[in-house]
């Protein structure tokens, strides 16, 4: 529910025309609602890391699971499917970028389309900052 209120929301903001939304609000249909996650980052890529390969690729999630040093997590899942035609039409990932500090989000829009195309499964980037943050964004 949250995608569609964001994605309408983009349409009330002229970031996206009708005909867009139609087309991300179609995509959306029949997709699981994002997790939480309450155990650490770690623990949480193991239980989701064994996905069945007979899932059709565009049935895949693509994951985005920071663990901050301060005890904050994100688990951010998204459809493959609606990724790559977000990304077509915004440009942008959506997420909160203060979430990927130091991370050059633009080779990473790059990297996940690039992975989208070849129908990569598997980790796309992974970072431990000094402070003891992690962040990991794969497909699965």
């Amino acid at each position: 529910m949250e995608e569609k209120l964001r994605i309408l929301k983009m349409v009330e903001e002229g970031k996206l025309t009708a005909e867009q939304a139609v087309e991300l609000l179609k995509a959306l249909e029949g997709t699981a609602p994002e997790q939480e996650t309450t155990d650490s980052a770690e623990s949480f890529y193991e239980e989701t890391h064994a996905v069945p390969e007979n899932i059709p690729y565009e049935n895949k999630m693509l994951r985005i699971i920071v663990d901050s040093s301060a005890g904050d997590k994100v688990n951010i899942q998204l459809p493959v499917k609606i990724i790559r035609q977000m990304l077509m039409v915004t440009g942008k990932l959506p997420i909160k970028t203060e979430e990927l500090e130091g991370i050059d989000l633009e080779e990473l829009t790059s990297s996940i389309l690039e992975c989208i195309d070849n129908e990569t499964l598997g980790n796309i980037i992974e970072v431990s900052s000094s402070d003891g943050t992690t962040v990991r964004i794969f497909i699965g």
